[in-house]
């Protein structure tokens, strides 16, 4: 889970399914599902079906430039998140689950 500090985030799922979760809650969705992200919202996702698109579009720009750190685990992700300006808050909730 995630807190972007200075980006809105929008997400289409382009292919797959996808499960949205935004605070406490999470919300499935399919190709055409949309949600939008304020910043300041603790939110992730899980894609839920072998393979899965998702167009993520984020304002203002300069986020992008996390992924030229080409991140390859989600340890690595979560730093080259971090170095942009995103707050890591908790643990993906699939992992929150497991650990109860």
């Amino acid at each position: 889970m995630h807190v972007h500090r200075y980006e809105d985030e929008w997400l289409y799922v382009l292919d797959g399914a996808v499960t949205f979760h935004v605070g406490g809650e999470s919300h499935y969705g399919e190709a055409g599902a949309f949600v939008s992200f304020p910043r300041g919202i603790l939110h992730t996702f899980s894609i839920e079906t072998p393979t899965g698109r998702v167009l993520v579009v984020n304002t203002p720009g300069g986020f992008e430039h996390m992924f030229e750190l080409h991140p390859r685990t989600p340890e690595e992700a979560a730093k080259a998140m971090t170095t942009f300006g995103v707050e890591m808050v908790g643990p993906h909730p699939r992992r929150a689950a497991t650990a109860e």
